[in-house]
């Protein structure tokens, strides 16, 4: 389980992430996405059970890179995003990830990113209506391990925005091209959890 040692606004500070699978189980084809058009996410998971339109998206830094080649219009209104997947850490010790976006976005790492996605275990959530700018979380990763992640945006209407990034060793690093990861097809399930989960 995650360990908490402390709470900043909506963000969950100085968390340790349990190990994740360090294996060659995973390729960098970026994270699975399931998008949703006609309803507005507003922080209800129930937002996602409808029949979603599914790709691969390998950067997540603004809107317009988290849904290319989705189909879904980012020009419009009341569409939804989920991504799952893999984060890959390149570095021992502490990893800042910030959101800044419009509307509601909800962020998981470790093990609640594959089965236990609640309000209670997220560990960063932006909407800038009530947060007027980015948020963050800090949590310690372990460098060569794969962390599972679990990002769901949601779009009502006016202005949209989708800002992702994460900083580690004080380099910040905007594209995330090379740091999300899906296991590979045919790998059955490890550890009992899903090694491919949505």
């Amino acid at each position: 389980m995650n360990s908490f040692s402390g709470i900043t606004g909506f963000g969950v500070s100085g968390k340790n992430i349990n190990p994740a699978f360090n294996n060659s189980l995973y390729e960098n084809t970026g994270l699975s996405f399931q998008g949703y058009t006609g309803s507005y996410y507003g922080g209800s998971t129930t937002a996602f059970n409808g029949r979603p339109i599914i790709t691969k998206v390998r950067n997540l830094q603004t809107i317009a890179t988290a849904f290319t080649g989705t189909g879904i219009g980012t020009g419009g209104e009341d569409f939804n995003g989920q991504w799952t997947g893999y984060f890959k850490s390149d570095y021992t010790g502490y990893w800042y990830f910030y959101l800044n976006t419009d509307n509601w976005t909800n962020f998981w790492i470790g093990d609640n990113a594959i089965s236990n996605y609640t309000a209670a275990t997220r560990q960063l959530v932006d909407d800038f209506n009530i947060s007027n700018g980015e948020n963050n979380v800090r949590v310690t990763l372990q460098s060569g391990r794969y962390y599972p992640i679990r990002i769901q945006f949601g779009e009502d209407y006016g202005d949209q925005f989708f800002n992702f990034y994460f900083n580690r060793n004080g380099t910040t690093i905007r594209d995330s091209t090379n740091y999300l990861y899906s296991v590979k097809s045919g790998v059955p399930n490890l550890r009992g959890n899903p090694a491919v989960f949505i």
